[in-house]
C-alpha cells in the first residue's frame, strides 16, 4: 500500500464528489497508522481467504513476518473504527483445501469483523499454481450457510465456461496442424473459429513449442510438433 495513500485520498475528494474505493489485501491493517490514513475513504475491500496461520500460508504465502492473528486483529479494529462501507471478499478454493473446512475457520471471523457486504470469490481464471481448483456454483451457495447474512456468491462462472471452449479450441487446432499444415485463415473456417482468437490461440502454440510458424508464397503455414505426448508414447 502507498505510503501516503491517506494523501491521496484527500486530494481524490476534492476533485470528485464520487466516493473513493480502496481495494487491499488487508495485510497492512495490523498498523494503527494504516488504519488511520484509509479512514477518509468511502469503501474499503479488504480481502480475507483463511481462518487460520495454517490455511493463510498455503492459501496467501505472506512474506515472512507476517502473522495471520495480526492481520486477522487489524482488520477487527478497522471494522470498528471506520464509518464507511467495508465490503470483505473471501476467496473459496479446492484442490489444495477442503472448501469447506476454510469456509468453516472463517465463519466467527467474520462475524467479529462485521463487513457490511461480504463477497464470496473462488478461482474461475486460470489460478498461478494448477492444483488449485474453483468451487462449483452448487457448493459456493451451500458455503453461504457458514457466512452471515450479508454475504453473496460473486464469482463469475462465465470466465469458466470460456476457459473451457478455448482449452477445447486449441486442442482441436492442434490436433488440425498435426494433421496438416493450415493458415490461421484455413483453421478458423475449418473448425469455426474467429479468427482473431485463432491468431492468439497459435501465438501460444508457437511459444510453446507446440507449432512452428512457416512463410510459403508469402503465406504463414503452422505445422503441429509431434512429442511423446502427441504421438502417444
Amino acid at each position: 500500500m502507498h505510503n501516503r495513500i491517506g494523501e491521496l485520498i484527500e486530494a481524490v475528494k476534492k476533485r470528485t464528489d464520487k466516493p473513493v474505493a480502496v481495494l487491499t489485501n488487508g495485510s497492512m491493517l495490523w498498523d494503527a497508522s494504516v488504519r488511520d490514513e484509509l479512514l477518509p475513504a468511502d469503501l474499503v475491500l479488504p480481502s480475507l481467504d483463511a481462518g487460520n496461520q495454517d490455511f493463510f500460508e498455503k492459501i496467501n504465502r505472506p512474506c515472512p513476518g507476517l502473522v495471520f492473528e495480526h492481520v486477522a486483529d487489524g482488520l477487527e479494529k478497522f471494522s470498528r473504527q471506520f464509518k464507511g462501507e467495508i465490503w470483505l471478499e473471501v476467496f473459496l478454493i479446492g484442490g489444495i483445501l477442503d472448501p469447506y473446512l476454510q469456509a468453516e475457520t472463517l465463519s466467527g471471523l467474520t462475524r467479529k469483523i462485521a463487513p457490511t457486504r461480504i463477497q464470496l470469490n473462488t478461482a474461475v481464471r486460470p489460478p498461478c499454481e494448477s492444483k488449485v481448483k474453483p468451487v462449483s456454483r452448487a457448493n459456493m451457495t451451500e458455503l453461504l450457510k457458514y457466512f452471515p447474512a450479508s454475504a453473496e456468491v460473486v464469482a463469475d462462472y462465465s470466465a469458466i465456461l470460456h476457459n473451457e471452449k478455448k482449452q477445447a479450441e486449441r486442442d482441436d487446432i492442434l490436433n488440425l496442424l498435426l494433421r496438416r499444415p493450415c493458415t490461421s485463415e484455413d483453421i478458423a473456417g475449418s473448425l469455426s473459429v474467429h479468427h482473431i482468437e485463432t491468431l492468439k490461440i497459435l501465438e501460444e502454440l508457437v511459444a510453446e513449442n507446440l507449432v512452428r510458424v512457416t512463410n510459403e508464397n508469402g503465406k504463414n503455414f503452422y505445422r503441429g510438433i509431434i512429442t511423446n505426448n502427441s504421438d502417444g508414447e
